[in-house]
């Protein structure tokens, strides 16, 4: 065969609901992609959806109509399939699914659908029936249009009750809950808020489903993320957390660990108060440390590239420490020890300015100015326009600590030094007032 000689590929519809079209959990322009590849593709099996193997009458794929798919040429491979539907009724089922997928590769997504719909509509009984269906909720998906899409895997949630296609419909029920529960976007104007709610009970869903291990600790860690986002009842994400600390925590069982038991276990305790919170944060402290150095029952399982998202976990974990105590001086020891234990976190810059404010407001001035001085003069890793943001507002604050404590020299001279550091800082005019003064 020549190089120029293309192969007739033989095509026969798959009638597994599931698979082909529907490749949850990619990008959207991969499913595209992908999705044309495997309607070119030979199957080798062809299975209806009680799982018997049948056979199906099916035809090549017309050269004209692989060779448009094959270049890209959205509107050639549209005409090519207004012959086809013309000369080959028969298939018209087919014909229908080549052009929602062609469609779809064209971003003409809403006739894309209407494709899909008259396939519905038209033919009951086609073996593309189902998977047009749930390729359908997909691209509702993907235009923002949840509602409807949900309704849709509502629906099939009855009838695909068994093995692969129960993993399949939870895949397609974590995309949509995902998606709808990002965090917004803060480069974007008006980004769309987060839709927990929904998302909470589309994972509910997933974890109800039973699917395999991975997408079921994928199921039940995004109902307590939800929780806490919402700020559910306590109670209820308690009940939540250990649902999934029931199957993902080894402690409990013959189980490995979730991939995201630490956060679970973070949520839990931060969800009660007082001593009983600090107990359950300290507890979590020490499991962690445990894991990280690979003891039993933790081994190496959260050795590598998870070890510095569980030293993120650990420093949360001292941070929350500190809203426990309701005395200030050891809200102040728990944020030293947070400070000197989680280098790396976020907070550690702000903590550190932070103990100044406490002490000025727990009444001990002297200790605040001793304190806010030394941030000042400390060489501090991390965020460096934080850190200089927040150095700023410690020269302001001794300024105004200063005038209180009547020591007025030296409260002017702290507003000069902000007013030099700072000539568009946010308290600039308060300092060139309290100067004045």
């Amino acid at each position: 065969m020549s190089r120029t000689e293309i192969p007739v590929v033989h095509w026969y519809p798959p009638l597994d609901p599931i698979g082909g079209l529907m490749t949850p959990r990619l990008p959207v322009f991969l499913i595209f992609l992908l999705t044309a590849i495997l309607a070119l593709s030979a199957f080798s099996g062809v299975y209806a959806a009680d799982g018997d193997g049948l056979e199906v009458p099916g035809m090549p794929v017309p050269e004209d109509l692989r060779n448009a798919l094959l270049q890209g040429s959205v509107d050639t491979a549209l005409e090519q399939l207004d012959e086809l539907e013309q000369e080959q009724a028969d298939r018209r089922d087919d014909w229908l699914v080549f052009r929602s997928v062609i469609l779809q590769r064209g971003e003409r997504f809403e006739e894309a659908l209407e494709a899909l719909k008259v396939l519905e509509a038209t033919y009951p009984t086609s073996p593309w029936y189902y998977k047009a269906r749930l390729t359908r909720s997909k691209i509702l998906m993907r235009l923002e249009r949840y509602g409807e899409a949900q309704k849709i895997i509502e629906e099939e949630t009855s009838r695909l009750r068994s093995g692969k296609r129960i993993e399949e419909l939870a895949k397609i029920l974590l995309e949509v809950a995902d998606r709808i529960s990002q965090e917004p976007d803060p480069t974007i104007p008006n980004p769309k808020q987060p839709q927990y709610g929904r998302a909470r009970g589309l994972y509910t869903q997933a974890a109800d489903l039973a699917p395999p291990v991975s997408l079921l600790e994928e199921s039940l860690y995004g109902l307590v993320r939800c929780s806490v986002k919402m700020q559910i009842a306590a109670a209820q994400l308690i009940k939540d957390a250990d649902r999934y600390l029931a199957t993902f925590d080894p402690r409990n069982g013959d189980g490995e660990a979730g991939t995201h038991l630490f956060d679970v276990l973070l949520a839990r305790a931060k969800a009660k108060s007082g001593v009983v919170s600090r107990r359950e944060l300290q507890d979590l402290v020490a499991v962690i440390d445990a894991s990280l150095a690979g003891e039993d029952p933790w081994k190496d399982r959260f050795q590598g590239d998870l070890a510095a998202s569980l030293r993120g976990v650990r420093g949360d974990a001292l941070l929350a420490i500190v809203g426990t105590y309701s005395s200030v001086d050891l809200r102040i020891a728990a944020l030293r020890r947070f400070i000197d234990e989680a280098p790396d976190h976020p907070e550690r810059i702000r903590s550190g300015f932070r103990i100044g404010e406490m002490l000025r407001d727990d009444g001990q001035s002297e200790a605040a100015l001793s304190h806010w001085r030394g941030f000042i003069e400390a060489q501090i890793p991390g965020d460096a326009a934080l850190l200089e943001q927040l150095k700023r507002s410690a020269r302001f604050k001794i300024g105004q600590l200063l005038w209180q404590m009547e020591q007025l020299d030296d409260s002017r001279a702290a507003f000069v030094e902000y007013g030099r550091r700072a000539p568009d800082g946010p308290d600039w005019a308060a300092s060139q007032q309290a100067i004045i003064n």
